[in-house]
């Protein structure tokens, strides 16, 4: 598994949206809610163009916007956001699968308490170490400040009006399109942001057996230093991956310099899907002949003969981008919704996958099936995930004692039921 894919899935139990492993911005672009993203190369992200920005302003839209472009703003009047504010709780060494020590002078290790800014006292050190499989681990110096569109309702809307066009910009070879071979569910419509001015963040991973065995361990100083890279690195096997931010900057600023608050740590949003017919494999049979080659076809996929002149056959295939997977439990929700639903489009976010458990599952799609939460297809042919519990699984859990009503999301049952909406005409 990559150093990102490591990173996210460890960091996902923080339960603050998609953790980014590269929060700096790329390109000065920053990414705030409203950004339509797509992944680039080893878990970056690179903005498309940003749906509450003008046409005209070149920064945040410096390769232009998709085709009859209007902004959320303009289709849907007032937004209601939730900050800019506080988060509680992320200052300091956010560890998972690591321990972390404070190194003191004589070598004498003592722990470091919850919510301890990771400062580095002259003579000190912190020492990490990772006797799991994998760990990663997430250093703050300062509370994070985060920024959610609340209007979900509006952003659903507006994706489905306008997600060809999106995908127009992005993959035409005819300017001002991008040509990046991108899929519908490649993109990333960003609700919410969560932002610090620094960061530094680790990966511990076994390539082998006897790596995963072992321990890992490494002595970090100048966690936050603009002008000094880390340094005094101990490992039995293989050294960790580690990195601070902001990247990207004049490395002879002064330290004491206030920063912009533009590292993007995490992320909220929406993504979408579309069903996709994958065609069986096609033979093309040569002019004069329609017998099939006498060796067997190299997979399992059934044969279609088609004639070479059948101009409106029409054929889909499924092709690997080769872009950064992104450890996505959202992924598994837009295909649970297309499964079961007869949904054209399946459109779901990060905080459904949320509210659906209490911790994220390490096989998604088998708890997704055994939990089988609801499916409501509007009129457009969108799906989405009800997250309201069945009447009857809670009135029975209230009976019983499990819990108040207040309490109860994300405990009870869902039962899978189908609900279409069909539009009449008046």
């Amino acid at each position: 598994m990559p150093p990102c894919a490591t990173y996210q899935q460890h960091l996902r139990t923080l339960e603050q949206g998609l953790p980014v492993w590269d929060p700096s911005p790329k390109n000065s672009l920053e990414i705030i809610p409203g950004s339509v993203l797509y992944p680039g190369i080893s878990g970056t992200f690179s903005v498309l163009f940003n749906a509450r920005k003008s046409a005209d302003d070149t920064h945040w839209q410096p390769h232009g916007v998709p085709r009859g472009f209007r902004t959320l703003d303009e289709e849907f009047g007032p937004l209601v956001v939730d900050g800019p504010r506080t988060v509680v709780g992320l200052r300091g060494w956010n560890c998972i699968g690591v321990e972390c020590t404070r190194e003191v002078s004589g070598g004498l290790d003592i722990g470091v308490p919850a919510g301890a800014a990771p400062m580095i006292a002259a003579g000190g050190g912190f020492k990490l170490t990772c006797r799991e499989a994998s760990g990663a681990l997430l250093a703050l110096k300062h509370d994070p400040i985060t920024t959610y569109i609340e209007s979900s309702a509006h952003v659903v809307s507006y994706m489905m009006r306008h997600h060809a066009s999106w995908l127009e910009l992005a993959n035409s070879q005819a300017r001002p399109g991008l040509g990046l071979g991108l899929k519908l569910e490649d993109l990333y419509f960003v609700t919410g942001t969560t932002k610090v001015p620094q960061w530094f963040i680790g990966v511990f991973e076994g390539t082998t057996e006897r790596e995963r065995g072992a321990r890992l361990e490494c002595t970090v100083t100048d966690v936050f230093s603009l002008n000094a890279e880390v340094t005094d690195i101990r490992t039995i096997h293989r050294t960790p991956i580690l990195k601070k931010g902001p990247t990207q900057r004049n490395m002879t600023m002064s330290i004491d310099r206030e920063l912009p608050w533009d590292q993007c740590i995490f992320l909220h949003y929406f993504k979408m899907k579309k069903r996709v017919l994958i065609a069986p494999k096609v033979i093309r049979a040569a002019s004069g002949s329609d017998r099939l080659p006498e060796s067997e076809p190299d997979n399992d996929a059934p044969i279609l003969l088609v004639d070479v002149f059948d101009d409106d056959v029409e054929v889909e295939f499924e092709e690997e981008s080769g872009r950064s997977k992104i450890v996505d439990p959202v992924n598994e929700l837009l295909d649970y919704i297309l499964e079961y639903s007869d949904a054209d489009v399946a459109v779901a976010s990060d905080k459904d996958v949320d509210a659906l458990f209490n911790e994220i599952p390490q096989d998604t799609r088998a708890a997704l099936c055994d939990l089988s939460p609801k499916v409501v297809v509007d009129e457009h042919g969108a799906g989405r995930i009800c997250l309201e519990p069945s009447s009857s699984n809670f009135v029975r859990d209230v009976q019983a004692g499990n819990g108040d009503p207040g309490e109860l999301f994300g405990q009870v049952r869902l039962s899978f039921v189908h609900v279409r909406l069909t539009r009449t005409s008046n």
